[in-house]
């Protein structure tokens, strides 16, 4: 028990209000102080604007404090309706003590907090540059009281801007009636790499102010422009078979956004003359660690790059590069071309019993050059890449130089147990057509297709009826799908141009 000399008193009541923005609230905490109250017991009502108790249920009393003084203090706390609250409605505290009841009346506050006015300009995000249309936007956000009339005006090197720009009505923020104006300006990257200087200007009654923004302004940091590099990229042997022709692709990667790709230039040549080739450039296009990469390609015979022509990428880069930048390409010319051996695998039988989905695995080994393609066919039709998994090509063995690849199809139980044939074609320059197949279904496993081998020695033969014969016989003997039939006619055709100097007729019966 606490004894104390203080003489008998009843409370002093203080209103306790929230101090948060309360609009998107369903309920209010309110409160009501009782301070330097004698002797300690005392109970707290809460009553509405009708005189009606909110409950105790919605309320509480905190436990009293002794003071110096010798009295006590304490508090309660309501929890009322936030559109009574925010409406204005009172709500009364009623504290009972036996020295003297006391009636405090709480209610929201009339009086609004002064606000500070702000400005915001953020600058444009530079990797927007890289759209085709070659702009970004420049915002400029003003936080003012949603009384006062606020107005945003836009400046080009000190000239008032009068259209290509947005600007918003005011946007209440929800904190003391504060708003939010915000206004975009579209600005050119030519603009922007150029330095020029953009204002964004915010007047009201209590406020004015501009704040003006630049390239150099927003940053200072190096453009990593020294990270620029070009690699050029050889044709793939699958592009060249379907195409007949041998993409050449050059690529300057590694272009920081702030860096202005109109600028970049990128030419392909053929050989020692520097003969011109026909380049198109692709637009820039993002990398991962916010940078681009432009890529330029070149299309040359697929004879002038089997001969082991030279080709020259030169990327000239004003501001990026000191100087231009020359990168060679050529198909190397070495080691002994070796024809791979293809093999097609069912499913295993563990894997079929579960009744699910099965394998085909088509395993091709002992190649060289390691440039080969596989395709994955269903009852003649070609199967999208998308549909099968086929690895890089992997080195088997150095002396001699061999490589192997695997590629993988998975297949519904159906389609396997309906008996749909499947074929696995195989495209290297070291088969006798350029390309070979094996076809399994359900029932037969494996079906052996002929074999055809060409000596290593790359000569025409004189007598063209017997190479015309040759390939007749190849062709009628394997059961390759119409478009390689066509594929592999074109490529005969130019080959025996090109061995006896003239157009030689060919025809399939």
């Amino acid at each position: 028990m606490i004894v104390t000399s203080a003489s008998p008193a009843a409370p002093t009541l203080f209103p306790l209000i929230p101090s948060e923005d309360t609009s998107n609230s369903e309920t209010v905490n309110i409160g009501c102080l009782a301070k330097d109250y004698l002797p300690q017991t005392i109970t707290f009502v809460w009553n509405d604007r009708t005189n009606t108790s909110i409950g105790a249920a919605n309320s509480m009393t905190f436990p009293p404090i002794f003071n110096p003084t010798g009295t006590y203090t304490t508090s309660t706390q309501a929890s009322v309706p936030a559109t009574d609250w925010n409406n204005m409605h009172p709500f009364y505290c009623n504290a009972e003590h036996s020295s003297g009841n006391k009636v405090k009346k709480v209610v929201r506050s009339t009086i609004l907090i002064p606000i500070e006015p702000q400005m915001i300009v953020r600058a444009p995000p530079l990797k927007a540059f890289s759209s085709q249309y070659l702009n970004s936007t420049i915002s400029c956000t003003a936080v003012h009281p949603c009384k006062q009339k606020t107005t945003l005006q836009w400046l080009r090197e000190e000239v008032v801007v009068d259209s290509d720009f947005t600007t918003t009505k005011p946007i209440p923020d929800g904190n003391n009636n504060e708003c939010r104006t915000i206004s975009e300006l579209v600005v050119l990257k030519s603009e922007w790499m150029a330095d020029k200087r953009f204002s964004c200007h915010v007047q009201s009654e209590s406020f004015n102010n501009t704040l003006e923004i630049n390239k150099q302004s927003f940053c200072d940091c190096p453009d990593h422009t020294d990270d620029v590099r070009v690699e050029t990229i050889r044709p793939s042997y699958a592009e060249m078979f379907q195409s007949s022709k041998a993409q050449l692709t050059c690529k300057v990667y590694g272009i920081p956004y702030s860096a202005d790709i109109s600028l970049l230039d990128i030419t392909w040549t053929q050989g020692p003359e520097k003969k011109p080739l026909v380049t198109k450039m692709q637009p820039g296009i993002d990398n991962e660690n916010d940078m681009q990469y432009v890529t330029a390609t070149a299309e040359v015979c697929v004879t002038d790059w089997n001969s082991g022509e030279i080709f020259y990428c030169k990327a000239d880069f004003p501001g990026v590069f000191p100087k231009p930048i020359e990168r060679e390409l050529r198909k190397h010319i070495g080691g002994t071309p070796s024809a791979p051996s293809v093999y097609l695998l069912p499913p295993p039988p563990e894997q079929v019993a579960l009744k699910e989905k099965v394998t085909l695995t088509c395993f091709v080994k002992g190649f060289y050059p390691d440039d080969i393609f596989v395709q994955w066919m269903q009852n003649g039709q070609l199967l999208k890449p998308e549909e099968y998994y086929t690895s890089d090509p992997i080195l088997e063995s150095k002396m001699p130089e061999k490589y192997f690849i695997y590629s993988k199809l998975d297949i519904s139980q159906n389609n396997w147990s309906n008996g749909d044939i499947w074929t696995c074609a195989v495209g290297h320059e070291a088969l006798p057509v350029n390309v070979t197949q094996k076809t399994i279904d359900k029932n037969t496993g494996e079906i052996a297709t002929p074999s055809v081998f060409r000596s290593q020695t790359r000569t025409c033969q004189k007598d063209s009826v017997f190479f015309h014969s040759f390939i007749v016989i190849i062709i009628k003997d394997l059961t390759f799908p119409s478009f390689f039939v066509k594929d592999i006619l074109e490529g005969v055709m130019c080959s025996l141009a090109l061995c006896f100097g003239h157009p030689v007729p060919f025809e399939l019966n």
